[in-house]
């Protein structure tokens, strides 16, 4: 087929099956679009081209309307029952404007009319490939959506499931840490039964570290940012991270000079990269290498749509990448979720990458994965890069505490929580006013006439919350303490709006000794 334009190399090679059955135009036009760039082949027939797709895996069709005695408009239908997404063009030598309406209708994306001229044909592919990468990114962002919005799911409900979980923990291990006491005469307890309680205390141990997992995937537990260089983290873990890696794994580490520093908890980096590092490690079966590198991207706003998260700008990435035995879509699509694991029962609880991604989200960053099976995977953490330091908030007022027997007014909605805790407080020498939620806390402090030195109150409750019950108590009473208590760790930032009171938080479950001995630093006063 002789044409004017120029070979230019396409920008994406596509797939184009010619389906025609004059040979010489098929062979024609294949050779214009190999010249162009594309992959082409042919078909003669109905039957060829069928097999020709099922093989081929076409982008886009070229059809003949009229092949000998078929139909060019049925075999569109025969080609979508096979392959949906296939984009098809009708050629033809009959100009009927019916051939035409029919064919579209029939699901044809677009009609030219022999002789073709080879810039309209070219043009005519450009915008079927232009619309087939448009689809894509659709889909594409849908399907990230949808991802996002069961991770947002699966995160409420394991953060709830946790805060729940941190009352029972908080029950548990105050009552254990009760009968433990020496000074309640645990010491003439049996052996065995002192042994007992103990390995019911390591337990309950266990219990609170998977609960703070959970609730660091569902971003409730909030840490302190240090702006660092992520370069000098990643070059002063290299030991822990090659001790992490099985002897036939190799790590390397590629570093890309002059990264901008990143506002993220160093602690909580080190966690991320040593979970990614080890997830890595154990896809990998008889050998194989473990890659660290770490680059700058400026993000414009349609790539960080595409991500899900976070603000266009500049960013840090740190990707981990293996040569492992990868992952299907599907697979790739949960990996995140707390609990989901491709390991045996003896190699993981599931629980690493869903801490990886919510140590990231606090960070404002994002997570990606890709990955091929056979061919491994690519863990990308994606940190906006930071700008100066933010002043520390101003520190809380120290007024003094009272000189005599302290009251607690303590609210609590779970009742073996409060039974607890105020028994423990009782022990410890405190006065207890005990509410089992905000309106009856705040009926007792309008009811007494004395002091009340502290306010001892869980955050998260129904009706009036924890935060509501300290603003109000502040008005009322000025020099009362404050003590919040949460199953999540970042309700203790409600101490930062919570008045002029000095205020302290207790992150459940947590040991009832301890939480005596803080009280009464509360109401000690400092110097």
């Amino acid at each position: 087929m002789a044409n004017g334009l120029t070979a230019t190399n396409c920008a994406t090679t596509g797939r184009v099956l010619v389906v025609d059955d004059d040979g010489d135009f098929a062979a024609a036009t294949a050779e214009l679009l190999t010249a162009k760039g594309y992959a082409a082949r042919t078909a003669r027939e109905p039957s060829e081209a069928m097999a020709e797709a099922a093989s081929f895996q076409p982008e886009v069709a070229l059809l003949d309307l009229r092949l000998n005695l078929d139909c060019g408009i049925d075999l569109i239908a025969r080609l979508h029952t096979r392959q949906s997404d296939l984009l098809c063009i009708v050629v033809t030598a009959y100009p009927e404007l019916d051939s035409a309406i029919a064919a579209l209708q029939k699901g044809a994306y677009d009609y030219l009319r022999k002789p073709v001229d080879p810039s309209a044909l070219l043009a005519a592919l450009r915008r079927s490939f232009d619309h087939l990468r448009l689809e894509r990114e659709k889909a594409e962002l849908a399907r990230q959506l949808r991802v996002a919005q069961k991770q947002e799911a699966i995160g409420r409900l394991a953060g709830a499931a946790a805060h729940d979980f941190n009352n029972v923990l908080t029950a548990i291990m105050g009552n254990i840490d009760l009968l433990l006491d020496d000074k309640r005469g645990a010491a003439n307890l049996p052996a065995h039964v002192q042994e007992g309680l103990r390995a019911i205390e390591r337990g309950a141990q266990r219990a609170a570290e998977l609960t703070r997992q959970l609730l660091t995937y569902t971003e409730h537990r909030p840490l302190e940012a240090d702006l660092l260089d992520v370069n000098v983290l990643v070059q002063d873990m290299g030991a822990t991270l090659r001790a992490v890696c099985r002897e036939r794994v190799e790590l390397s580490v590629t570093l890309s000079p002059d990264l901008p520093p990143v506002r993220v908890n160093s602690q909580a980096l080190e966690r991320v990269l040593n979970n990614l590092v080890m997830n890595a490690c154990d896809a990998i079966r008889d050998g194989g290498r473990v890659e660290i590198t770490t680059q700058t991207a400026a993000l414009a706003d349609h790539e960080v749509q595409a991500l899900g998260a976070g603000e266009a700008g500049p960013h840090v990435v740190v990707a981990v990448t293996d040569t492992g035995c990868g992952m299907d879509t599907e697979t790739a699509e949960r990996v995140f979720e707390p609990f989901f694991t491709t390991k045996d029962d003896a190699a993981g609880q599931g629980v690493g990458l869903s801490e990886v991604y919510g140590l990231v989200r606090q960070a404002d960053g994002w997570v990606t994965v890709t990955s091929t099976p056979g061919a491994g995977s690519t863990f990308r953490v994606y940190l906006p890069a930071a700008g100066a330091r933010e002043e520390n908030p101003p520190p809380a007022s120290e007024d003094d505490a009272p000189d005599r027997k302290p009251v607690v007014l303590l609210c609590e909605d779970e009742t073996a929580v409060r039974h607890l805790i105020a028994r423990m407080l009782e022990m410890e020498g405190f006065e207890v006013l005990s509410a089992a939620n905000g309106a009856d806390a705040m009926a007792l402090a309008e009811q007494r006439c004395g002091p009340i030195d502290v306010l001892l109150t869980d955050i998260r409750m129904p009706g009036m919350d924890g935060r509501e019950l300290a603003r109000r108590l502040s008005e009322l009473r000025p020099q009362m303490r404050i003590a919040l208590t949460s199953g999540y760790a970042a309700d203790g930032e409600a101490f930062r709006s919570a008045g002029g009171a000095k205020v302290i938080f207790l992150q459940k479950p947590y040991s009832p000794r301890a939480a005596a001995e803080q009280l009464r630093a509360l109401l000690t006063p400092t110097a």
